[in-house]
């Protein structure tokens, strides 16, 4: 009997024991369930299985002490049941959509960075509007328009503006042409650079604005433009009446109804701006022959490396003066020549030409060259030059003065020379005495016949 009552008791101590847990076993199902739904639903779903606990409770007291110890455990389910189980949700749907920008990005870099290239075409009609005649002439590829600017390839300041055309059009022609060296100074261009301007329009039957370079040498002096029906006709060029208008590096001219060869000139002598030969030894009794060169502006110029200034003789030996440097404001430099480059003999003629190629002066020592006041060649150890810096006069020094101002030494009237003595007792009558002073003036005395004093001076 006592074993019927153990075994019923142990029965019943399993059936308590079975639906205390079973509680638990049926939330755990219930929260995995709802991990996809609402969280909510699993405080309800808690509260069933402690209704169907309390249903087989007709065991002995010590059971419900058991089931009372064991009931508080569901509360911490709803902490269990996971707060953090959406966040991982959370983190997983976050870290997906990340890597799925980066290759539409790049695709769109390649097709962005495909249409840089496109800008290249813009030259193109550039290129297009002309065609070369020969090495110096450029012709329009088809009939000039009015209003449009056609900017010559050989020098991208030269414009032509038509402001009027024929009811037909013809082409334009641009030769950029080069001047003589005997043309510049004949002209009094400021550049050995010339443009010739033609069409197959007739002249009259159109108007057009032709703008021109100006050179370094251009700046800052009066300017014309002349023009001639051709090159060799230069000589005849004619000033251009038309209004202009002067920038700093262009000259523009308005209104122009013909065609032909355009010269920028000065007409005024250039004492601005401009290097001279100053004075020149040819043949000095020791070290080299040299020339001496004056700045006659109120500006500095470069002679030096690149700036392509050039000295040139009789022989057409032209040499570099490079070696010079920048001779300043109202300056000297002295280039020294080889041996023998300059004539001992008269005439000799020297050209000095500016980085362009262009003489801007020249000298022929003689005795006939236009501003000389010499009655010979220079000697051993005497130069020529002009009276004063810069002046178009030229004398000759007996005493160089390489690198200094030139200025004629002053003379000192005094008696040099006394002849022939007068013999023992004084002059006599009839006996005649000279006498000459350091310019050598000379003066012929005679004593008079009454012996009582001085004949007039006689001019020998």
């Amino acid at each position: 009997m006592d074993k019927l009552k153990r075994i019923l008791s142990l029965t019943t101590l399993l059936l308590v024991l079975s639906n205390s847990i079973l509680p638990y076993y049926s939330s755990a199902n219930v929260v995995f369930a709802q991990e996809v739904n609402a969280t909510p639903a699993a405080t309800s779903e808690v509260d069933e299985p402690l209704q169907t606990s309390s249903a087989p409770t007709p065991t002995p007291e010590p059971t419900p002490s058991e089931i009372l110890t064991l009931t508080p455990t569901p509360t911490p389910t709803p902490e269990t049941e996971l707060t953090p189980m959406p966040a991982e949700q959370e983190t997983t749907d976050n870290a997906l959509p990340a890597p799925t920008p980066t290759p539409t990005l790049s695709v769109e870099q390649t097709v962005i960075s495909t249409p840089i290239p496109v800008p290249v075409p813009a030259p193109a009609p550039v290129l297009l509007a002309w065609k070369n005649i020969d090495s110096a002439t450029v012709e329009t590829m088809d009939n000039v328009e009015a209003n449009k600017d056609y900017t010559a390839p050989q020098n991208d300041k030269v414009k032509v503006n038509f402001t009027k055309l024929p009811e037909i059009a013809g082409k334009l022609t641009i030769k950029e042409i080069k001047l003589s060296s005997s043309q510049v100074e004949q002209l009094k261009a400021v550049s050995d650079t010339a443009y010739e301007i033609t069409s197959t329009m007739a002249n009259g039957t159109f108007n057009y604005d032709l703008t021109l370079p100006l050179s370094e040498q251009a700046k800052g002096k009066k300017l014309e433009v002349k023009t001639a029906e051709s090159q060799e006709k230069l000589d005849k060029a004619q000033t251009v009446n038309e209004p202009k208008e002067e920038k700093a590096d262009t000259i523009a001219i308005k209104d122009l109804n013909h065609f032909t060869v355009f010269v920028i000139t000065t007409p005024d002598p250039d004492t601005t701006q401009k290097v001279l030969i100053n004075e020149v030894v040819p043949n000095p009794l020791n070290g080299a022959e040299w020339i001496e060169l004056f700045n006659n502006s109120t500006q500095a110029t470069n002679l030096g490396v690149g700036s392509g200034w050039t000295i040139r003789n009789s022989t057409g030996d032209t040499r570099s003066l490079s070696s010079l440097g920048t001779v300043t404001a109202s300056g000297r430099v002295v280039f020294e020549a080889p041996a023998n480059w300059l004539s001992n003999t008269a005439p000799e003629t020297i050209t000095l030409s500016n980085e362009l190629g262009t003489p801007v002066d020249t000298v022929t020592i003689s005795l006939t060259s236009p501003g000389f006041v010499i009655d010979h060649y220079p000697l051993a150890n005497e130069s020529v030059g002009r009276k004063t810096d810069g002046v178009a006069e030229w004398v000759i020094f007996t005493i160089p003065t390489r690198g200094t101002a030139n200025v004629l030494p002053k003379t000192t009237t005094s008696l040099s020379e006394a002849g022939p003595i007068a013999p023992e007792g004084g002059l006599m009558a009839g006996f005649p005495s000279w006498y000459k002073d350091s310019n050598g003036l000379a003066l012929d005395l005679m004593e008079a016949a009454d012996g009582f004093g001085i004949s007039d001076p006689v001019d020998p």
